[in-house]
């Protein structure tokens, strides 16, 4: 019997950038793990609706302005898409039960958990 490698999704991720140059993060409810919003494609979804549909479900926000910034492996040897968000329609909130948003300083997850990968995409 062959067993077939399980699929990897790429994911995306979020950095919503307001005009001062602070960024929308996320605590994460599991971890309480600064990030940023995102999460993994699901089957047959596009980059760019994934994004769409993971700042809406996390954070309350529909983006329509972003641009590319990363797009290499996280160390789980998942794909990871990162877009650089600057303008969007709503007001962010914390969707999820259990998570926090708060704007921070980019060079904020320079001291939190999993800096490596954010100052990479980054460039912090």
């Amino acid at each position: 019997m062959t067993i077939e490698p399980a699929i990897q999704y790429p994911a995306v991720v979020a950095y919503i950038v307001r005009s001062d140059g602070l960024m929308l993060s996320v605590t994460r409810k599991n971890t309480g793990e600064l990030s940023f919003p995102g999460g993994k494609c699901e089957p047959n979804e596009s980059l760019h609706k994934a994004l769409r549909r993971e700042m809406l479900e996390e954070v309350g926000l529909t983006p329509t302005y972003w641009h590319l910034v990363y797009d290499g492996r996280h160390s789980s040897g998942r794909r990871v898409i990162a877009y650089r968000v600057l303008e969007w329609r709503g007001t962010p909130i914390a969707r999820e039960p259990g998570t926090r948003i708060a704007w921070i300083s980019p060079d904020v997850m320079a001291n939190s958990f999993g800096a490596d990968y954010h100052r990479r995409a980054l460039r912090v």
